[in-house]
């Protein structure tokens, strides 16, 4: 699994915030930390990379300007919608 991730050059972290975007919609990045169970600290780099690459973007919430809600761009998308049944594939093979 790691290995077909990396492939797309994420790491697994990264991996599992694109695949809870993909699932989830846009979130606020306390929501991602407690889905991903993931540090507040590891999770600013991890989502820095991400937006960096343009696999996400970052906006101030419409209903809480205090918050930023990160949601997928149309590259990320497209890269999660690839890797996603190539990964379920892998588990159901492991299993």
């Amino acid at each position: 699994q790691a290995r077909l991730i990396g492939d797309y050059g994420l790491t697994m972290p990264q991996f599992g915030v694109l695949e809870i975007l993909y699932h989830k919609g846009p979130l606020c990045i306390n929501d991602i930390i407690e889905k991903t169970l993931s540090t507040s600290r590891n999770m600013t780099v991890v989502i820095e990379n991400l937006r960096k690459d343009g696999y996400i973007k970052k906006e101030k919430s419409q209903e809480d300007q205090r918050k930023y809600m990160i949601s997928l761009t149309d590259k990320g998308t497209a890269v999660i919608s690839r890797i996603f049944p190539l990964h379920l594939e892998n588990i159901g093979e492991i299993i």
